[in-house]
């Protein structure tokens, strides 16, 4: 009975451990961005790929609809990235304009040949989660999404981010605690 108990109070600890430590407020309501070395690649050496395009911003577009059919509502999905491994990404209801590129969560990205591995956040799952893509001339296909623990499921996507110009103001900093 003991040994139950505390078995109970170390899993207890390992899941409250788990979430990441915050640093700013985001401005869509009630989200945080996680600290950096809550992300796993923020500790792998970055290598700049000419393939992303950091004066451009890469977006998708996606229609959602009730489980019914109804109330079918597009939303936008944009990436803009940096050239020292930092990705800012966020989900709006209308389409992006220049000053949205400036705001939204900041990730971590790597590529090696063609392919991209994008780090975020999921605030809905409250957990980390890989991106995997083909980088293209008029954008990003991504093909697949994994939770990042060990034995976190994969779901298998098709989202094409295409590529357009944009204007910045900002660049992306990483903010601090």
């Amino acid at each position: 009975m003991a040994y139950n108990k505390i078995n109970i109070l170390i899993l207890l600890i390992l899941c409250f451990s788990c979430h990441p430590k915050w640093v700013a407020s985001l401005k869509e309501q009630g989200k945080k961005q996680p600290v950096k070395e809550a992300y796993k690649s923020s500790r792998v050496p970055f290598i700049y790929s000419n393939l992303i395009d950091t004066n451009a911003v890469y977006i998708n577009e996606m229609e959602l609809v009730h489980t019914d059919g109804s109330n079918s509502h597009i939303y936008y999905t944009f990436m803009r990235f940096s050239g020292n491994g930092l990705v800012k990404a966020q989900i709006l209801p209308k389409k992006p304009s220049d000053d949205d590129y400036n705001k939204g969560q900041i990730c971590f990205y790597n590529v090696e040949g063609t392919s991209i591995r994008v780090e975020k956040y999921n605030h809905d799952l409250e957990d980390f989660e890989y991106w995997y893509g083909r980088i293209n001339e008029d954008g990003i296909y991504f093909t697949k999404r994994k939770k990042r623990e060990l034995f976190g499921g994969v779901e298998r996507i098709n989202a094409l981010y295409r590529k357009q110009p944009a204007n910045f103001t900002q660049p992306i900093i990483f903010p601090n605690k």
